[in-house]
């Protein structure tokens, strides 16, 4: 695990805004990303990927009080994986736009921080978004019309419903990694996602369409959620040995 252990004490947050932006794929498009045991976790025969695009309030080690912690926006592109028979996410990549928190992130997480420009602007129900990063591997121009939050199934989903929807991309309580001979494990708890789905205007997302990860067309944008007022806790890491 290095010098430096990773998640040796408790995090909390709270997800002032958040969008949570689904991508299908190919499974041999994902699998070939994920580290051996971890798996991608099927819906009618995809993978998927969601964007996590957030504003964090008092993001702190757990046992300071609140007001000690940063705000800052990030960005997280999580997998949704299956490991050790339980569903999860696997992060990918993270872009974020406080220098201290990518250091500070990388050193004790495997969360793969980036330092990021990222502008979030409000103005009325419009929320846009511009992420500017190095060499534009993972640059975001977003703008959605939070006065359109429905319930009601994007066309191009591949979900029946909202709840089903949610099910599959917001009930996820693991985030999965590995160091040699172990696959690791950091659980949360959360408040309940409210969430309904939302479009983007611009729908520019270059990590997930052209990226030397994804190339060109094997990825699409399958829906879109947002959310407000998340309470996020996540706990020490855990450690499992990898059978033979």
């Amino acid at each position: 695990m290095g010098i430096v252990p990773k998640h040796p004490f408790p995090m909390e947050t709270i997800f002032k805004t958040c969008f949570l932006v689904n991508f299908g794929m190919d499974p041999e498009v994902l699998s070939r990303l994920l580290p051996h045991p971890i798996k991608p976790d099927l819906h009618n025969d995809e993978a998927f990927i969601s964007i996590v695009i957030s504003n964090l309030h008092d993001t702190r080690p757990a046992f300071l009080p609140k007001g000690f912690g940063f705000n800052f926006s990030q960005i997280v592109y999580r997998a949704i994986v299956r490991c050790n028979g339980e569903r999860g996410v696997h992060f990918l990549r993270s872009d974020a736009d406080n220098r201290f928190m990518c250091l500070t992130g990388n050193m004790f997480s495997f969360f793969h921080f980036n330092y990021a420009s990222i502008q979030q602007l409000r103005s009325g129900n419009q929320h846009s978004i511009k992420v500017r990063t190095k060499g534009g591997e993972a640059d975001i121009s977003a703008c959605y019309d939070l006065e359109k939050t429905t319930n009601k199934t994007p066309r191009n989903s591949v979900f029946g419903n909202l709840d089903d929807a949610k099910e599959y991309f917001a009930e996820l309580y693991v985030a999965f990694s590995t160091i040699p001979g172990h696959t690791t494990a950091v659980r949360i708890d959360r408040t309940n996602w409210d969430l309904g789905f939302v479009s983007d205007e611009n729908a520019e997302y270059s990590f997930m369409n052209g990226s030397n990860n994804f190339p060109t067309d094997s990825t699409r944008l399958d829906s879109i959620f947002y959310v407000e007022d998340l309470f996020y806790h996540w706990h020490v890491l855990e450690k499992s040995k990898i059978a033979l």
